[in-house]
């Protein structure tokens, strides 16, 4: 059997800049750019806002609290390109954009998670693949 690397590991670069619209449940969904890959912008807003903390990381002294922190802030900058849908506690439309995005998954980290986890899945981000993935 020949296995085609390319169709294993090849990538869209046009999805991972643009994105992928992800569906956490009916009428909730975020487009995600994927973080890493052809993904310059986080590339370079994780490097600029690590910069600072380099000692510390080389050190591995970097307290958990700010890495995650630095983790969200860069993930709203370079990779949440979109939200429909997204409500407060009472039910009330969240307006996207990059404060409201950190808030929400500072209060919701389990949600962040996940789509983290998604974004940098390159198996979303392939050649061919439908541009909408459904997540229960």
């Amino acid at each position: 059997m020949v296995i085609n690397l390319y169709q294993q590991f090849g990538t869209s670069k046009d999805l991972e800049t643009n994105g992928v619209i992800f569906t956490l449940m009916d009428g909730v969904s975020f487009t995600l750019a994927r973080a890493g890959g052809e993904n310059i912008k986080y590339q370079k807003t994780m490097t600029s806002m690590l910069k600072p903390y380099k000692r510390q990381l080389s050190l591995g002294t970097l307290d958990d609290k700010i890495a995650r922190g630095i983790l969200i802030k860069a993930f709203c900058k370079g990779v949440l390109l979109s939200w429909d849908g997204v409500t407060d506690k009472v039910n009330k439309p969240i307006t996207f954009n990059e404060e409201n995005a950190v808030k929400l998954f500072l209060d919701l980290p389990d949600l962040f998670d996940t789509l983290n986890e998604e974004s940098q899945n390159m198996t979303n981000f392939r050649e061919g693949e439908i541009e909408q993935v459904v997540k229960k």
